[in-house]
């Protein structure tokens, strides 16, 4: 199945497994279980997931190695990000289809 989630990922980054997760959040390790085949947790316990892991509830939906960059731009004006896009489009620009 397709999961729309990264709950493994960043259980895995913290060092975490499902009986933990369960424990912490007071559901049955059954549900946690669940939720690591793919299922996607309810509306309710997204927050508490995120808290416990110490993230935004959208970064469940990233993996935790791409979260560095929008923690970086996060807080930061409209124009700094700019700037930090232009940036790295210059030092990295697009691929052409050509690229090794």
């Amino acid at each position: 199945p397709i999961r729309l989630h990264y709950l493994n990922e960043w259980a895995e980054r913290r060092g975490m497994n499902q009986q933990d997760i369960a424990d912490q959040l007071d559901v049955k390790k059954a549900t946690v279980s669940k939720w690591f085949a793919g299922a996607l947790p309810s509306e309710a316990n997204l927050p508490r997931i995120a808290a416990m892991f110490g993230i935004e509830v959208y970064e469940i939906f990233m993996k935790p190695e791409d979260t560095w960059l929008a923690n970086f731009v996060k807080g930061r004006s409209k124009e700094a990000a700019e700037r930090m896009r232009l940036t790295l489009e210059v030092a990295f620009p697009p691929r052409t289809g050509t690229d090794d």
